[in-house]
C-alpha cells in the first residue's frame, strides 16, 4: 500500500519548423548542382580542343611530321597575326577595315571575272545538257566557264587553310569567299555597263579609306604594308593583301563568337609585347631629341 505508483509520461517529439526543412532542401539542391558542375567541367576538360583536332588531322594526313614543325608554323602565324592586330588597335579603324575589306575583295573579284579560264568543250556541252534538262541553264552557263575570280577564291582558301586553322578558313569560304564570288558574277552579268566604274572607284576608294583615313588620321600608325621599307614593299604588299581578309575575319570570330580563346590570348600577349617595345623606342627617341 505504501508503494507509490509512478507513471512515466512519454514526451511527443515536436515537428521541426518549416524553415529548417526548406534549408535542408536548398542544401541538397546546391550539392546536386555542385556535383553536376564538377562532372560538366571534368567532361569538358576531357574533350579535345580545336588545336588538338587540327594536329590529329595533319598527323593522320602525313602533313605534320614532328612537333617542331607545328611550333614553327604556329609561331609564324601568331607573329603575323599579332603584327596585323598591332597596327589595327583603334576601334574606329577596326570598323573601317571591317566595312572596306569586303568592298576590296568584291571589286577585285569583279575585275578578275573578265578573264576566263579555258575549259574543254565537252565539259561545256555536258553542262549545257544538264542545264537544259533541269531548267537552270543560266546558272550552269556561268560556272561552266570558270574565271580567274573562281581561281582566286580557291587560292585564298588554300592559303588560309595552310595556317592550320581549317575551321576559320572554311567559315571564311562559306560566309565570305563564295558569297563574294557569286555576287561578283551576278553583278558582272547584270550591270555590265556600269561595273568598270564601280570597280575603279570601289578599289581605289577602299584603299584610300584604309591607308589614308584609317591609318593616317585615325590609327596614326603605319600600315602593315610599310613593314620592311621600300626594299621589301612588293613581297610585304602581296602577303598583306593575301592574308589581311583572314585577319579581319579572325577579329570577327574572336569578338563575336569567342572563337579559340587560347589563340586570341596568345596573339594579345604578343601585341602587348609589341606595344611595350614601341613605347620603349619612343622614349629613347625623345631622350635623343632632348640631348641634341
Amino acid at each position: 500500500d505504501d508503494m507509490k505508483m509512478t507513471t512515466t509520461t512519454t514526451a511527443t517529439p515536436t515537428p521541426p519548423p518549416a524553415n529548417d526543412a526548406n534549408e535542408k532542401k536548398k542544401e541538397s539542391s546546391n550539392k546536386k548542382k555542385a556535383n553536376t558542375n564538377k562532372n560538366r567541367k571534368k567532361e569538358l576538360s576531357q574533350r579535345a580542343t580545336t588545336e588538338q583536332i587540327a594536329k590529329e588531322m595533319f598527323t593522320a594526313a602525313g602533313i605534320l611530321e614532328n612537333e617542331n614543325e607545328e611550333k614553327i608554323i604556329k609561331e609564324n602565324f601568331v607573329n603575323d597575326a599579332a603584327e596585323y592586330f598591332h597596327k589595327h588597335q583603334n576601334f574606329a579603324n577596326k570598323w573601317l577595315h571591317l566595312l572596306t575589306m569586303p568592298m576590296l575583295i568584291f571589286t577585285g573579284q569583279c575585275y578578275l571575272q573578265r578573264y576566263e579560264i579555258p575549259v574543254p568543250e565537252y565539259m561545256v556541252d555536258m553542262a549545257y545538257d544538264f542545264a537544259k534538262k533541269y531548267g537552270i541553264n543560266h546558272l550552269l552557263y556561268i560556272f561552266a566557264k570558270p574565271t580567274m575570280s573562281h581561281a582566286a577564291c580557291a587560292f585564298f582558301y588554300i592559303c588560309y587553310a595552310s595556317t592550320r586553322d581549317f575551321f576559320a578558313a572554311t567559315l571564311w569560304l562559306m560566309c565570305w569567299g563564295i558569297p563574294s564570288t557569286l555576287m561578283s558574277i551576278a553583278c558582272m552579268y547584270s550591270w555590265t555597263p556600269i561595273m568598270p566604274q564601280v570597280i575603279k572607284y570601289g578599289w581605289f576608294g577602299g584603299w584610300f579609306m584604309q591607308v589614308v583615313v584609317g591609318h593616317g588620321v585615325i590609327e596614326k600608325r603605319r600600315p602593315t604594308l610599310a613593314r620592311g621599307g621600300v626594299r621589301y614593299f612588293i613581297p610585304t604588299f602581296i602577303k598583306t593583301t593575301l592574308y589581311a581578309p583572314f585577319y579581319v575575319w579572325l577579329e570577327v570570330l574572336f569578338g563575336v563568337l569567342l572563337y579559340w580563346p587560347e589563340l586570341a590570348d596568345e596573339i594579345d600577349d604578343r601585341v602587348d609585347e609589341m606595344n611595350a617595345k614601341e613605347e620603349k623606342e619612343l622614349r629613347l627617341k625623345r631622350k635623343k631629341k632632348k640631348t641634341t
